[in-house]
């Protein structure tokens, strides 16, 4: 999937995804990644975890950690490095925001590797 956002704005809606408290973005992360749909039927990105995971990239794997408060951390890392301090990560109000923003991160790193 090769977003049509240069990678600062996929970047930015990620900062948006961790200050999100609710499923507001996912809308916006549609049109970021290029997809059209009729009406409001936007995949529901950051209120499920199955809808969160189509926007990981191809290769990547993903590490989730939910806290006892429900807030949850990503770290996201490609098939090429393991998951290090500056890959792609996320701290979010929910498990789904956390893996949109880390994947948007991705998205951006991906498409800034020529991907």
């Amino acid at each position: 999937m090769t977003p049509p956002l240069p990678a600062a704005d996929l970047r930015a809606l990620a900062e948006r995804c961790e200050r999100a408290q609710g499923w507001m973005l996912d809308g916006e992360i549609a049109k970021a990644l290029g997809q059209v749909f009729i009406g409001t039927s936007w995949p529901t990105y950051t209120a499920s975890l199955d809808a969160a995971l189509t926007l990981v990239p191809e290769g990547w794997h993903v590490g989730l950690w939910v806290d006892p408060d429900g807030t949850a951390r990503v770290r996201m890392g490609n098939g090429e490095r393991v998951i290090y301090a500056g890959s792609p990560q996320a701290n979010c109000a929910t498990p789904a925001l956390a893996l949109c923003a880390a994947a948007l991160r991705a998205l951006a790193a991906a498409g800034s590797e020529g991907r």
